[in-house]
């Protein structure tokens, strides 16, 4: 097993819990930089997954993930890209997107164009 890697702010028991900011900066006269993030591959077992999960609240709403491309005043606009695994050796992978359910009603899943 290679080395794991740990990065947490701190609990609050009254209060704004930690945040945590991961940013690049802005560029001049370039290209401003990337944030990459992966996970590991495997030979023989199953690859690594990545979870990408909102706060829950039991006293309000839970918490938003906003996934939003860049703009240009320029050029095109940037693009937000989903697609599920290809293989060469069964089953491509799933895309699922679904809203969550509630005790009056289920979240709307919109599809909008520009």
């Amino acid at each position: 097993m290679s080395g794991a890697m740990t990065l947490t702010t701190g609990d609050a028991a009254t209060g704004d819990s930690g945040s945590l900011t991961l940013e690049t900066g802005n560029a001049v006269s370039g290209t401003g930089g990337n944030v990459v993030m992966s996970v590991g591959s495997a030979d023989t077992g199953t690859g690594g997954s990545m979870t990408l999960a909102s706060g829950s609240s039991s006293a309000s709403d839970g918490g938003t993930i906003s996934l939003t491309a860049g703009l240009s005043s320029a050029s095109d606009g940037g693009i937000v890209s989903i697609s599920g695994g290809s293989t060469t050796s069964g089953s491509g992978g799933a895309l699922t997107l679904s809203s969550g359910s509630g005790s009056v009603t289920g979240g709307a899943v919109s599809l909008v164009g520009g």
